[in-house]
């Protein structure tokens, strides 16, 4: 593994997760790291041992081996970091088959690296994987945005035909009635409707 500096910009990460049952290429890795970005590096030999302090170390971005030499692979490891605490993670791997290719992109991970790993192309995929992981952060937290929004919607109109149906009212006498205690009592009209539809019986 070349270790040679490189002027390639990449933003300090300050927890990296190294996880390689090879020895002599972990230090290689924790080398470039610590030197480049400064990086708190951990090296674990088998994915079991990462995803055991997975929760308390806090990774910000985790380099995987495929193929380790006992236990859970490298795959199914970085499956279940995105199951359990998402963090950019990039996967080693000294094959070229693009069955592994497929295997890393349905399994969530960010970035692709062939062994021997030079310094340049590391600190390159890094940059790229953490962007790709920022814009699939920001991706999932507007689709659970749309999905609150459309949450919020349809208990509003469940909502307002409760009162239309038990206080005799138009669609915009109810709208502006759950407005007005949304308002009275700050309260989200979600929280409002949710009130109404739980106290219809008594209407």
């Amino acid at each position: 593994m070349s270790d040679q500096p490189s002027a390639t910009p990449v933003e300090p990460a300050q927890c990296v997760f190294v996880v390689e049952d090879e020895s002599l290429v972990a230090m290689g890795l924790q080398r470039i790291l610590s030197r480049e970005m400064k990086a708190e590096v951990h090296l674990f030999a088998t994915a079991e041992a990462a995803l055991a302090e997975l929760e308390r170390l806090r990774p910000d971005l985790v380099l995987m081996d495929i193929k380790l030499g006992a236990g859970m692979d490298g795959l199914a490891a970085s499956r279940e970091i995105m199951e359990r605490r998402p963090c950019p993670v990039i996967v080693t791997t000294a094959f070229t088959d693009d069955k592994y290719l497929q295997e890393a992109v349905q399994s969530h991970v960010f970035g692709y690296l062939v062994k021997p790993i030079v310094a340049r192309q590391l600190l390159s995929v890094m940059a790229l994987a953490r962007s790709r992981f920022a814009e699939f952060q920001r991706l999932r937290e507007e689709n659970e945005t749309l999905r609150d929004a459309l949450e919020t919607r349809k208990l509003v109109e469940k909502a307002k035909g409760v009162l239309m149906q038990k206080k005799g009212l138009t669609e915009q006498q109810a709208y502006d009635v759950m407005r007005a205690q949304s308002q009275k009592q700050s309260r989200p009209m979600r929280d409002v409707a949710g009130s109404i539809l739980g106290a219809a019986d008594f209407l």
